[in-house]
């Protein structure tokens, strides 16, 4: 907002201001204007131009901008005007506008006074104003955000890997199978255009017509048994062995492809060796992966496809560029179409809970699948079927293979039941699209928030049900809040008791009637018909365009006034516009959404038999992937913890006590807690609510216990002294194939560090110096790793630039001194921790780039680094063309 001016420069033009009360200056100061372009300005009405009364001007404006059909903030939360009257977007929708409110004040009607109608008109119509208020910029005239997509193609350059899974069909028969289904005209239609008439597609058909041919021809069913059904017994017990190995993929898939493909249509012995290798990387991508064309054409010889063209060889620098478009389309075919259609036609193709991706051959898959779905839906499922009353409360399953079983997820379906098995045309897949998305913003979305929102509500009245995280960073800044409460009480740390525990299955076990008994207790102190207001708010950047969407829920209409409430905006600052969409849903639509998702919900499976659909419901438990299930779950367990642990909120021994999803940790230096603890997750009288203490992944530490360290959500917990460790190289990786560029990598990796580098990780006050570096060296070592194992890929499409690589170690080593520093701001030795944290850093930077000769300059320079040399370098990363 740098660039805006303030309502003091359009009023000082009319009248002097310097005399004015400072309240009033304070106030035309504080309104922030933009003008809109000059493309996008409005022309003023007449019946706006010579009004002498403030208050019907208003109401004359309003008309106006309504009317007309205005996007102008002021009339956001107002019905449109069609012909015949108002009308509604949905029945329960509540209109107003807080902004106009702002507009009656007594400052805007001095306002109106010194400019007149007219240019009051053309402010508030062409102008995008905003008032500053506690830290925040809001939007209260003007056009409302303008918000500028990115520019999208017709065709993507990207190849994802992720379009490879859970392709579902039922098992294909391979004896009179084709891949594909066109002929060569269609083909060339579909791959180079409607245009396919001139000279040199001659040739180009003549090689499809022989793909086609060969198709036809290609015996699949003795393929598919020869290499792919062996005779190796299926073991239901390890579902991760059935998989094929990548050897036994890139076999099968170069076996196709060479029945299909003549030498010619490879472009060449050199041609066929580097497209095969292109094929290999492509799969052996991780599942967010993705090969862009270019990197794929990269390195072939176009003169040897010589079909591409009238002539053998290219005849000028027109024939070249078109040559050049017709094999990048060409082999977008052969990835996105061809590849693709062998994979997934011989292939299910999943990602394992581990991050491994499998191959299971189709008759694996159907064989291991539907025995597994089958056992699972007699204790799980009962049979029932889909009527008209269902609103989206029905999917599709989804089973992802975990070591020995299946973790069942079911996909919402974004179809009507009636469409649910017929094949959509993009126009009425396109509308179906819509109505969920109407649905999901109107009911699905508002009654989640309404429902974390009172759940919030009671956590703040009953501290019991505060036990539940959000996130990793969450669970370690309150390990270090009770470190440190712990050591006010003792000088030293006393001896502690951990008990670590989770949940088997905890959505499909969850017991029903409980949960809904918890939701239904959540509204005990509201009135049947109490109503529940829902707003949608935008948030922008600096720039002015659309950075997200913030949806607020509360039963006070009055605390959705983003001007006078900070509540409204979530206590955030920021620049802010009201959108206007305000709903409401009453206490027993959301019991009834509740009970539609809990009981009613339904999935649905391929008959292979009768080839329809069945449907079941579930005899307890909800359907992972479902919108409500996540809070479902945290109510349902809150309420669990609140009945059987309050004991230790009503003990006077300090205690530590958290859950994050299905994940639960203790900690207490008290033994009667502990031994209580234990007692109750080993007793069952958990499973009252569907909770089915896993015993194999129970750990329980005492004092007899020797182990020094927890694991826990990915921290490393010393039992000793609570120090935490995230030691990322064991629990995570990064997607880096998508960045193409050496400067697009570092500037990922820049902000993969940066998001990573949290202020648990780098507090003295609760942690020891060693852990800290030792966190600072883990990440390091994780996001050197990262660039070095990227960079071998990224070097053959763009060269290593020193200078850029040197100014990116330099900024993340002066970030994470910044941080320090201001996580350890008071600190009487800060000034040799600082210089101990540099030497730790440039030491393991040193030692993560000891291999490669283009990192030898950057290790003699980092060895003779202090302080002020960071600073120096860093200042030059600030210019637009680096990595910043």
């Amino acid at each position: 907002m740098d660039f805006a001016e303030s309502l003091s420069s359009i009023v000082s033009n009319k009248v002097s201001i310097a005399n004015v009360e400072s309240s009033y200056h304070k106030f035309l100061n504080s309104v922030k204007i933009v003008p809109l372009n000059e493309e996008s300005k409005h022309r003023i009405p007449a019946k706006l131009k010579f009004r002498t009364d403030y208050k019907k001007y208003i109401k004359s404006l309003v008309a106006e901008l309504l009317k007309s059909q205005s996007e102008n903030v002021l009339v956001s939360g107002l019905p449109k005007i069609r012909r015949g009257g108002f009308v509604a977007t949905t029945s329960n929708s509540v209109y107003s506008s807080f902004v106009i409110n702002e507009l009656h004040s007594f400052d805007w009607n001095r306002v109106f006074d010194i400019l007149g109608s007219a240019n009051m008109t053309d402010l508030l119509l062409n102008w995008k104003g905003f008032i500053v208020k506690n830290g925040a910029v809001i939007q209260i005239f003007g056009d409302k955000l303008t918000y500028t997509g990115q520019k999208t193609t017709t065709q993507s350059k990207l190849i994802k890997k992720s379009t490879l899974f859970h392709h579902l069909q039922s098992r294909p028969r391979y004896w009179e199978f084709t891949l594909i289904h066109q002929t060569a005209n269609e083909l060339l239609t579909e791959i180079f255009g409607a245009n396919t008439k001139a000279k040199r597609f001659r040739r180009i058909k003549y090689l499809f017509n022989t793909i086609v041919q060969n198709d036809q021809a290609c015996k699949y069913h003795l393929i598919y048994q020869q290499l792919l059904h062996s005779e190796k017994s299926v073991d239901p017990h390890n579902i991760c062995s059935n998989a094929s190995s990548f050897q036994e993929v890139i076999r099968f898939v170069f076996v196709i492809l060479g029945k299909l493909l003549s030498l010619e249509a490879w472009g060449g012995q050199e041609n066929k060796t580097v497209l095969r290798k292109r094929i290999e990387e492509y799969l052996k991508l991780d599942s967010r992966g993705a090969l862009h064309i270019h990197d794929i054409v990269k390195g072939l010889c176009l003169n040897d496809f010589s079909w591409l063209g009238t002539t053998p060889k290219v005849t000028s620098k027109q024939d070249f560029e078109i040559r050049q478009k017709l094999l990048q389309e060409y082999v977008q075919w052969l990835f996105t179409s061809l590849l693709r259609g062998i994979v997934r036609a011989f292939w299910y193709v999943a990602e394992s809970t581990d991050g491994d991706i499998l191959y299971f051959p189709r008759h694996i898959w159907h064989k291991i699948s539907h025995l597994w779905l089958e056992m699972y839906s007699k204790d799980n499922f009962i049979k029932t079927e889909l009527t008209s009353k269902d609103n989206y409360n029905y999917g599709m399953i989804k089973l992802i293979p975990k070591k020995n079983t299946f973790r069942l997820i079911c996909v919402p379906s974004k179809r009507s039941p009636s469409l649910l098995q017929d094949k959509l045309t993009p126009h009425h897949q396109k509308d179906q699209d819509v109505k969920f998305n109407t649905y999901r913003a109107n009911v699905l979305r508002p009654v989640r928030l309404i429902l974390q929102k009172k759940l919030s509500e009671r956590s703040q009245v009953d501290s019991c049900y505060s036990a539940t995280a959000y996130s990793t960073q969450q669970i370690a800044n309150n390990i270090l809040a009770f470190k440190s409460e712990l050591l006010q009480i003792t000088p030293k740390m006393p001896k502690l008791y951990f008990v670590k525990f989770d949940m088997k299955e905890c959505y499909d076990r969850m017991n029903q009637k409980e949960l809904i008994e918890n939701v239904i207790s959540l509204f005990r102190d509201d009135k049947p018909d109490t109503k529940f207001y829902y707003r949608t708010v935008g948030k922008m950047r600096s720039n002015l365009r659309q950075q997200t969407m913030k949806h607020f829920a509360t039963s006070n209409f009055t605390d959705l006034d983003i001007l006078s409430n900070d509540q409204a905006r979530g206590g955030c600052n920021g620049v802010w516009v009201d959108t206007g969409k305000t709903i409401y849903l009453t206490r027993k639509d959301v019991i009834s959404e509740c009970i539609q998702q809990i009981f009613g919900a339904k999935c649905y499976i391929d008959d292979r038999k009768t080839q329809s659909l069945k449907f079941y419901r579930r005899k307890q438990g909800v359907f992972q992937g479902f919108p409500l299930s996540s809070v479902f779950c945290d109510i349902l367990y809150s309420a669990m913890v609140a009945k059987n642990f309050r004991f230790l909120w009503e003990s006077n021994s300090p205690f530590f006590f958290t859950r994050l999803v299905d994940d639960f940790l203790f900690i207490s230096p008290d033994a009667d807690q502990f031994k209580k603890v234990v007692e109750i997750i080993s007793d069952g009288r958990l499973q009252k609510y569907g909770a089915f203490v896993s015993k194999e992944k129970t750990h329980i530490i005492d004092h007899e216990e020797k182990s020094k360290t927890l694991q826990f959500v990915g921290l490393e917990i010393e039992t000793d002294t609570l120090d935490l460790t995230t030691n990322y190289m064991k629990y995570s990786n990064l997607s880096t194939s998508n960045y193409r560029t050496f400067s697009e990598l570092l500037r990922y990796l820049k902000t993969a560090y940066t998001s990573r580098l949290h202020e648990y990780m780098l507090s003295c006050e609760n942690n020891s110096f060693q852990t800290i570096s030792t966190n600072v060296q883990n990440l390091l070592h994780f996001i050197l790793g990262s660039f070095k194992r990227s960079f071998q890929r990224v070097s053959k499409t763009d060269n290593f630039n020193p200078d850029l690589f040197t100014k990116y170690i330099w900024s993340i080593i002066l970030l994470t001194l910044k941080k320090f520093v201001a996580c350890n701001d008071g600190s009487v030795l800060l000034d040799d921790l600082l210089d101990d944290l540099l030497d730790d850093l440039l030491s393991t930077i040193a030692d993560a780039l000891t291999h490669g000769a283009q990192y030898k300059d950057i290790i003699n320079a980092l060895k003779q680094a202090n302080f002020e040399d960071v600073q120096s370098s860093y200042s030059v990363i600030t210019r637009p063309d680096s990595i910043q």
